[in-house]
């Protein structure tokens, strides 16, 4: 990825970045792996984590939205 690269593209890479590196998302990950409900869990958790990268990036909303799964 560049400056230059597509802005969706640079978007998508920078949820992603968060998501992964800038919050406890892996940790809660692995307390929730092999669970009864896991996927259910997943969902939330994942959209829980997104909410809140809303909050702290409103610029991100948009690719925010294309990331949220359906609970």
């Amino acid at each position: 990825a560049t400056i230059k690269s597509n802005k969706d593209f640079l978007n998508r890479i920078v949820v992603n970045h968060i998501r992964h590196n800038l919050s406890n998302y892996e940790k809660e990950l692995e307390n929730i792996f092999g669970r009864v409900g896991i996927d259910e869990c997943y969902k939330i958790l994942k959209n829980k984590v997104l909410d809140k990268i809303e909050t702290m990036y409103p610029e991100l909303r948009e690719e925010v939205s294309k990331q949220k799964l359906g609970v």
